[in-house]
């Protein structure tokens, strides 16, 4: 059992750390041409996993902080936990923001679906999948550049720039709706094919059985019932 236990831990251990590997490739190609700079800071062990900074410097304009916490694990976190880990890795990491990153669906609570928001002592955070990790980054970036512009530049108007971002939780939230429902859909069809592969394994045991019977039955029955030569009818 502790054998057991063990490879399963070093299995997980490895998946986390080849998707973490994977996560910080595609942020390091993707702010390359964005003037980010993306740190893989999870090799130590600590609350984590990956760290953007975003400087003035950038095409963004603002300078912020958003810790990457990387999961490619089956156990699902709800939002508690979530919270719970965020507050964690933006403490160790000193970030003004924080992405909880599941590499599927099966990480994530229903609660949380394939996107949520929330906000922990030390600042907002998403949680969400593989499929939006660039997504939660812009989208935190653009809220970031908002509430700056709205406390630096009150002249500004910023009105026309919030709906933009309601338009984008709506849509989260349907395409969240939509992969649920499509979750049911192939939940329902793998039912139906077991069932159906249950139903052919009943028909070919039966039979089998019948077969069986009869063939004892015809032997009982004597050498009368043999055509000649011996073969049975």
């Amino acid at each position: 059992g502790q054998t057991a236990t063990t490879e399963a831990l070093s299995q997980t251990i490895e998946k986390g750390q080849a998707y973490e590997e994977a996560v910080v490739e595609r942020l390091q190609a993707w702010s390359t041409v964005n003037g980010f700079e993306v740190h893989h800071v999870g090799v130590d062990n600590k609350p984590g996993d990956v760290l953007v900074r975003v400087t003035d410097k950038s095409l963004t304009g603002v300078n912020l902080n958003i810790v990457v916490e990387t999961r490619d694990r089956q156990a699902a976190a709800g939002r508690k936990m979530v919270n719970d880990f965020m507050e964690r890795s933006m403490s160790e990491r000193s970030a003004d923001y924080g992405v909880y990153l599941s590499k599927d669906t099966s990480g994530l609570a229903k609660e949380i679906g394939d996107w949520a928001e929330g906000e922990s002592a030390l600042g907002p955070w998403i949680a969400t999948t593989d499929e939006h990790l660039m997504n939660s980054i812009r989208f935190l970036i653009l809220s970031h550049r908002i509430l700056a512009l709205k406390s630096e530049k009150p002249e500004v108007d910023v009105q026309s720039l919030e709906p933009q971002l309601e338009r984008i939780r709506t849509s989260l939230k349907r395409i969240t709706n939509i992969n649920k429902k499509a979750t049911a859909i192939r939940q329902g069809a793998d039912y139906i094919t077991q069932e159906s592969e249950n139903l052919r394994d009943e028909v070919r045991g039966a039979l089998i059985l019948m077969e069986d019977g009869h063939a004892i039955m015809r032997l009982k029955a004597g050498p009368e019932h043999l055509r000649p030569g011996g073969v049975s009818l």
